[in-house]
């Protein structure tokens, strides 16, 4: 990458961190009451913040190799299947004040982001040279009918409505699964650019505040069924969510600890040796 570009991806990043903090912290003053369920909102701003600096990487960049298109895709569909049952019904967002509409206007723009980072990726209006990796691997009309099938029949029932309770259900396994492109292309290619770690690491965070809010109050999932099986469920989604992402998060902190200087400094994955 020319140093003028890099120079564009650093500012982009900059820029992004910092409208993030003073979004973070009017929605936190303004939007929220501090209640334990923002968490869910906290963590859907986290995933904002990753979406967004994905974006920034592939538009200031003008690359898009080491970007799983197959992840985009399933988050797409996890979005619209969760917002099709949160945009309507109160089971599955916060009990505090965000979760009367800021939770949802910000799983609306991480819905919007992916889809403008689709756009850029495919558009050659922006980068007619660009080529994006090989995924043609992977299964991805099977994984999205594994994770409907899986949401059906494991779904909670915080709504007391099928089609909502198993929309939110299938959105979180759309959304577990979307995890494997990107860890997958990331081990054919051996590293991942500063900007896209950076992205897939707030993502994790993300997943981990949604996690740590969904694991403290999985009992309450087993309402109106007789042993609490959708609860199992989801602790094994976000638990999967965590796993394929160790390798990657290893590689990262060893990267942040050698270069804690350099924004843009590539990351090796595959390596341990603190």
């Amino acid at each position: 990458m020319s140093s003028s570009n890099q120079s564009a991806v650093n500012a982009g990043e900059w820029r992004t961190y910092f409208v993030f903090a003073v979004l973070a912290c009017i929605g936190y003053f303004y939007g929220s009451d501090g209640a334990f369920s923002g968490l869910l909102t906290a963590g859907a701003l986290v995933q904002l913040l990753s979406q967004v600096l994905l974006l920034v990487r592939v538009r200031s960049s003008g690359k898009v190799g080491g970007v799983s298109t197959k992840t985009l895709h399933l988050q797409v569909v996890g979005y619209v299947l969760r917002l099709s049952a949160t945009l309507r019904f109160r089971g599955y967002t916060p009990m505090d004040y965000s979760g009367r509409y800021l939770y949802q206007c910000v799983e609306v723009l991480c819905l919007l982001t992916v889809l403008a980072t689709l756009f850029v990726m495919h558009s050659g209006k922006y980068f007619p040279k660009a080529s994006a990796d090989d995924e043609s691997y992977w299964p991805a009309g099977k994984v999205v009918m594994a994770a409907l099938v899986i949401g059906f029949f494991m779904r909670p029932r915080l709504n007391n409505r099928v089609v909502a309770d198993s929309c939110w259900c299938m959105g979180l396994w759309a959304d577990t699964f979307s995890c494997l492109p990107q860890i997958l292309l990331l081990s054919k290619r051996g590293s991942v650019d500063g900007l896209t770690a950076h992205s897939m690491a707030t993502g994790f965070v993300a997943k981990c505040l949604a996690a740590y809010f969904w694991l403290s109050v999985y009992d309450e999932l087993g309402l109106r069924v007789s042993w609490n099986y959708p609860g199992y469920a989801i602790v094994i989604a976000f638990v999967a969510q965590m796993i394929v992402s160790v390798d990657f998060m290893f590689a990262y902190v060893k990267n942040i600890r050698k270069h804690a200087s350099s924004l843009s400094a590539e990351v090796q994955l595959g390596i341990y040796d603190f």
